[in-house]
C-alpha cells in the first residue's frame, strides 16, 4: 500500500481470489483504475474518513462487481458545530538499519501532512447553519524513500581495454596478447569510439568493487510528491430530501532513482509517473417512509496515468556518439537499451 496514484497497489486477496478481484469504493462511487483493477483512484486521508466496511460473505447483490470481497469507505460530512483538526506524520531513517548491500543507511524522508474542516455554510442573509453544510481537507506529501539498485558496469580498465582474463580477438580467433601477467590488452585502435562514447554517458564508474560482477550501487531516493484535496457540501431541503456534491482531487508525482523497465540501475536516466485522478458525485437522498430510502447519484471517476522517461533519451544528447539505424522516424531518436551480463 501508499499514499495513492500509481505507486499504490491494492494488497488485499480474499477468498482465495486475486487482489484485482476487490470492489473498492468511495461514497458509493467506483474508486478503481478500470484498466487493471488493482489501484484505487483515491486513496483519502484518515482524518476524512466516517466507517470503513470490508463485505466478504453473503453480502447484497448490488455490490457482487467483483466477485471477491467489497471495501467501502463513507467520508464526513460537515454538522451544524464547526470541527476540524491538523495533522502530520514524519518519518526518517534516523533509527533504520543499514541495507545489507549497502555502504550507508538508505535515505528517508517523508512528511504527510494537511488538515480537515467542516461545519455550517455562513452567507450573509442566509440562514444555512441547520440546513447547508460542508467538509473540505486537503493533505500533501513529501517523501524520499531510497532503495538499493545494484548493477554491473564496466570499470576505467575494461574501458581502456584492459581485462583480466582472456579476450579472443574476432578476427583471428586468438585471444589478444598481454601486457603484463594476466592482463590482456585490446589496442586502442581496435576500440569502437561510438561504444566508448556511449557508455561513458549512461554508464558510471563502480563504486562497490566488493560487490563483484554486481559493481555499482544506486542509493539515490525516489521523489514522491503529492497532493489530495476534498471538498463536500450537504444541503437539507428538509427532514426528508437531502443534496449532496462532492469532488475529489488526487495529483502525484513520483521520480525514480533508475529507469526499472529497461533494468537499467543508473541515474543517467529515470522514470517520472504523474498520477492525475479525480472522482465526483451529485447525489439526492429521498426518505419516502421510515422504512424505504431512495437514492439517485450521478458520479464520475477517472484514473490517469502518464510515464515519462528523464535524463539521457536521445542520440543527441550523447556527445560523440552516432547511430545508423535501418529505419527512420521519432524511435530512430532514441538510444539503444543495452544491458550486461555473465555466464
Amino acid at each position: 500500500m501508499g499514499t495513492g496514484g500509481y505507486t499504490t497497489s491494492n494488497s488485499m486477496a480474499i477468498n482465495g481470489l486475486g487482489v484485482n478481484t476487490t470492489f473498492y469504493a468511495l461514497d458509493g462511487i467506483w474508486n478503481e483504475n478500470t484498466g487493471n483493477m488493482s489501484q484505487t483512484s483515491i486513496t483519502p486521508n484518515p482524518d476524512s474518513l466516517e466507517e470503513v466496511r470490508v463485505l466478504q460473505d453473503n453480502y447484497s447483490a448490488k455490490y457482487s462487481l467483483m466477485g471477491a470481497s467489497v471495501v467501502l469507505l463513507q467520508t464526513k460530512s460537515g454538522s451544524t458545530t464547526f470541527h476540524g483538526s491538523a495533522f502530520e506524520y514524519f518519518r526518517n531513517n534516523d533509527m533504520n538499519a543499514r541495507n545489507f548491500f549497502s555502504l550507508t543507511v538508505p535515505a528517508l524522508k517523508q512528511n504527510i501532512f494537511g488538515y480537515a474542516l467542516g461545519g455550517p455554510v455562513l452567507v450573509p442573509r442566509y440562514h444555512g447553519t441547520k440546513k447547508t453544510f460542508f467538509f473540505v481537507t486537503q493533505q500533501w506529501v513529501d517523501s524520499h524513500n531510497a532503495s538499493v539498485v545494484r548493477g554491473a558496469t564496466p570499470s576505467a580498465d575494461q574501458r581502456n581495454g584492459l581485462f583480466t582474463t582472456a579476450i579472443k580477438d574476432p578476427q583471428t580467433g586468438s585471444n589478444f596478447p598481454q601486457s603484463s601477467p594476466g592482463i590482456y590488452q585490446i589496442p586502442a585502435s581496435r576500440l569502437n569510439a561510438n561504444s566508448l562514447a556511449f557508455i561513458n554517458a549512461l554508464y558510471p564508474l563502480p563504486n562497490n568493487p566488493a560487490g563483484g560482477f554486481l559493481n555499482y550501487l544506486n542509493p539515490a531516493p525516489t521523489i514522491l510528491t503529492q497532493r489530495d484535496d476534498e471538498f463536500k457540501v450537504d444541503h437539507n431541503f428538509n427532514e426528508k430530501f437531502r443534496l449532496t456534491g462532492e469532488y475529489f482531487d488526487e495529483r502525484q508525482s513520483s521520480v525514480l532513482s533508475s529507469e526499472p523497465d529497461s533494468g537499467s540501475p543508473f541515474t543517467t536516466n529515470h522514470r517520472e509517473d504523474v498520477t492525475l485522478d479525480q472522482v465526483a458525485q451529485v447525489m439526492f437522498t429521498a426518505v419516502v417512509s421510515p422504512t424505504m430510502v431512495n437514492t439517485a447519484s450521478i458520479a464520475m471517476n477517472r484514473y490517469t496515468v502518464n510515464h515519462n522517461i528523464g535524463g539521457l533519451l536521445y542520440v543527441n544528447q550523447i556527445p560523440g556518439y552516432q547511430a545508423t539505424l535501418p529505419y527512420s522516424g521519432a524511435l530512430s531518436t532514441r538510444i539503444p537499451l543495452v544491458t550486461l551480463s555473465h555466464s
